[in-house]
This record gives structure tokens, sequence and C-alpha cells, in this order.
């Protein structure tokens, strides 16, 4: 997953890109239902997971590197 955003606070998901070189606000990204991703085990649709901000993520690649943070 790319950089995302809390953006639908009716559906209560974040939104992020598939591409993990993609982010919300790039020029074309129209947020597709496919990239809604719910942090709860209520919602039964679209992707599951966890989010971590952005800093965060920057940090852990620079504790992991030069080996590339582990996506799975």
């Amino acid at each position: 997953m790319g950089l995302g955003v809390y953006d639908d606070p009716n559906y209560g998901c974040f939104i992020a890109p598939s591409d993990p070189d993609a982010a919300y606000d790039d020029n074309g990204y129209d947020k597709p239902e496919e990239d809604w991703l719910s942090l709860s085990r209520e919602h039964t649709s679209g992707k599951r997971g966890f989010a971590i901000r952005d800093a965060c993520w920057s940090f852990l690649g620079e504790a992991l590197s030069p080996v590339p943070t582990p996506l799975d």
C-alpha cells in the first residue's frame, strides 16, 4: 500500500493506493473503492489492515537499512 489518508468518515476507512510508491494526493489518483482500507474487524468489504504514520514508517525504514522494510 502507498501513502494513504483517512478520507471517508461516513464509512470509517482509510484510502491508500495499492502501489507502494504512490500517494493519495498524486495527480490522477481518484481514490477508487478497491483501495479503501478498514481498520476494524466489523467491516466486511474492502481491504483490512493497519495504519502507520509516514514519519514512523520512515523511521522504521532507517532502522532496517540497508535491508528494505518487509511488507509481508
